[in-house]
């Protein structure tokens, strides 16, 4: 880390306890309200000293500048090319095998998993797979749009349409997860004073009849409740909305094609299959 950031964090401990600073590369410094967010000023000051600076900004919650990594402070950058070479020492000079068939005989995944771009949920670290075991397409809130042959960008239906037309894959998992931003976003709706977003808010609004289930579902009593019941309800849209693709409905009729509806709850690391549909969705732990 350079000195200069190390400098300019040990200044936190001149800030009094209201505020503390962030730093972006810019000479003005923004400031954040320690007590609006819930952190406190030598909590700051502990999680520096941890290797972790870490405070909110515009309501999310970000982590600057350093990393443990073997006991060492590193910043983000470094800490990902130091997982490269763990990477390339295992897979290009302990265990040079597996790519060499994966380059001989190219890629053949059985499994093509829907999951969400967020960063707690990596299906291939979850599931413990090697390179080569999944297609992965990840979009916000890991959903399946509906079949639309319009002519325009959509990224999600193209991966699917390699997967399963290309690629043949055998299982499609949309793999949902609880804590889901997007799922909030579209509960919450808009923060206050958080501008409409481009590409967010007209991407979720797939998801609009699980928000429609959830809210109007009188047994549903807390917002936990009514948030983990649109995850799942969204997953069971997504498989609803995959079989509207006609590739894909023809192969799932024809008994080559699977489709499953899987859950991973962050908070106890538990892995869920999700059966039937709306109220009647029934939880079941793989293992």
């Amino acid at each position: 880390m350079p000195l200069s950031r190390i400098r300019e964090g040990r200044k936190l401990a001149e800030l009094e306890s209201r505020s503390v600073g962030g730093w972006h590369g810019s000479t003005e410094r923004p400031h954040y309200n320690v007590s609006r967010h819930k952190y406190k000023l030598a909590e700051l000051w502990r999680l520096w000293d941890a290797g972790v600076n870490k405070f909110d900004r515009d309501g999310l919650r970000h982590y600057y500048f350093a990393v443990h990594v073997r006991g060492s402070l590193v910043a983000p950058i470094d800490k990902l090319i130091e997982g490269y070479r763990r990477f390339r020492q295992r897979y290009f000079h302990d265990e040079p095998e597996l790519f060499a068939s994966l380059v001989a005989q190219g890629q053949s995944p059985a499994v093509a998993v829907l999951a969400c771009c967020d960063s707690r949920v990596d299906p291939a670290i979850i599931m413990d797979c090697e390179p080569g075991d999944l297609f992965t397409i990840r979009n916000v809130a890991n959903l399946a749009p509906p079949y639309e042959p319009d002519g325009m960008y959509h990224g999600t239906s193209a991966a699917l349409e390699f997967a399963v037309r290309v690629l043949r894959v055998g299982h499609i998992i949309v793999l949902g997860h609880a804590q889901c931003g997007g799922i909030h976003a579209l509960l919450e709706g808009e923060s206050p004073g958080v501008t409409q977003g481009e590409f967010v808010t007209s991407w979720m609004r797939i998801a609009a009849p699980a928000r429609d289930a959830a809210l109007n579902d009188a047994t549903l009593g807390t917002a936990d409740m009514r948030r983990r019941y649109c995850e799942q309800a969204a997953i069971q849209l997504s498989l609803g909305n995959l079989m509207s693709f006609p590739w894909i409905k023809e192969r799932v009729e024809q008994n080559q094609l699977r489709l499953h509806g899987w859950y991973f709850d962050i908070g106890s690391g538990e892995l869920i299959r999700l059966d039937g549909r709306g109220p009647t969705i029934k939880e079941t732990p793989m293992v």
